[in-house]
This record gives C-alpha cells, sequence and structure tokens, in this order.
C-alpha cells in the first residue's frame, strides 16, 4: 500500500518520505521525523495508519487491525530493520 508513493521507484515520495530503506526511513519526511523508536504514539507514522494524526494513510482506507497491530508492535520493539536489506526487495509491492 506503501510503494506507489513512499519508495525510490515513486517519481515523486509524497512529502518526501521513503519507506524502503533503513536510512529513509530513519530520514523521515519533508517534516522531519516519522517513527519515535520505542513510542508508537509519538509516532506519525503510527498516527496516520490509526487516521488519527493530520495524514490518513493509506489514502485509500485504513489497514486491517492486524496490520495495525504489527506496526505497533514494531515501533514499540524499536522499529527494527535488518541493514542488510530494503523493504522493496524483502516485500511485494503489492502488499
Amino acid at each position: 500500500k506503501c510503494w506507489s508513493c513512499h519508495s525510490n521507484n515513486a517519481k515523486i515520495a509524497f512529502a518526501g518520505l521513503k519507506l524502503d530503506t533503513k536510512a529513509n526511513v530513519s530520514k523521515g519526511s519533508d517534516a522531519g521525523p516519522v517513527i519515535a523508536a520505542g513510542d508508537p504514539a509519538a509516532s506519525r507514522l503510527y498516527q496516520a495508519l490509526l487516521y488519527t494524526g493530520p495524514a490518513k494513510m493509506p489514502p485509500s482506507g485504513k489497514l486491517p487491525d492486524a496490520m495495525l497491530a504489527d506496526f505497533r508492535e514494531w515501533i514499540a520493539g524499536g522499529a527494527p530493520w535488518p541493514d542488510d536489506v530494503s523493504a522493496s526487495a524483502a516485500v511485494s509491492p503489492n502488499n
């Protein structure tokens, strides 16, 4: 749901946010960091996914609760990322 607007393959990364590498996720968007590692409630990415922040992502509709729980757990656990793998290589762009 994210790749078409938030990856190196996007013609223009919406809000400057790319989510396909650890470096891009750490950089965040044009407005700054989007993940507060260890604190989902303070993470703008998680707020957008919950539709509670100013951005509502994905714009096509809220993700399933199980997927939101996965994001919450990932951020709460410090948002770990394998250093040698990009998300676009690890995940199909159709997810």
